[in-house]
């Protein structure tokens, strides 16, 4: 039996029992609040389809920087919601849009983001009101114009609070803008 033990104890290497360095970490960047986000809506959003409390998707369409470091890239998933949607309705009444950014996902973190993009359709309420005097109950019949955000729509958001975030160094690309905190002022 103690011939079998030396054998073994010579298979083992030293080397083996040592431990390995830890990998370096995976370097990160401060994000400011308030920094813009350029998004891109993936589906169409409409004030006679959609509902308040609706959610929808977009993705970032620029990569968002920290000086030479990208924090949030391009392609990124993003959710949003309706905050108000009224349909058109008749005498020329206009329909009604308020929706939000919510958030995108950067790894698994959500990283909150504040915006708002709010109008109306067309308000045909005085074509309505004018048609009234002179044609009487059909006027009631104009409709007003419906509030739609297209899919592949871009909107600006920005970032509601400072975050920390893994990033990685930007490639630069002949023509590309991308959303640099450093450029707009958003430093710390």
């Amino acid at each position: 039996m103690l011939p079998r033990l030396t054998i073994l104890l010579v298979l083992v290497s030293p080397g083996a029992l040592a431990q390995s360095p830890a990998p370096a970490p995976a370097p990160t960047a401060s994000l400011p609040a308030l920094t813009p986000v350029l998004i891109q809506f993936d589906e169409k959003v409409s004030s006679d389809q959609n509902r308040n409390g609706d959610r929808f998707r977009f993705h970032v369409a620029a990569d968002v920087r920290v000086g030479d470091l990208v924090v949030i890239p391009m392609g990124t998933p993003g959710v949003g919601e309706v905050i108000h949607a009224a349909k058109s309705g008749v005498a020329g009444k206009a329909g009604e849009l308020i929706v939000a950014a919510r958030y995108v996902t950067v790894g698994t973190k959500n990283v909150r983001l504040r915006s708002f993009a709010a109008g109306t359709g067309q308000n045909l309420a005085n074509v309505a009101n004018w048609t009234s005097i002179f044609v009487g109950m059909p006027s009631l019949l104009i409709q007003g114009g419906k509030m739609t955000m297209p899919q592949n729509m871009l909107a600006a958001a920005r970032t509601a609070e400072t975050v920390t975030l893994p990033a990685t160094q930007a490639v630069v690309v002949a023509g590309d803008e991308p959303m640099n905190a450093a450029v707009t002022g958003n430093t710390r």
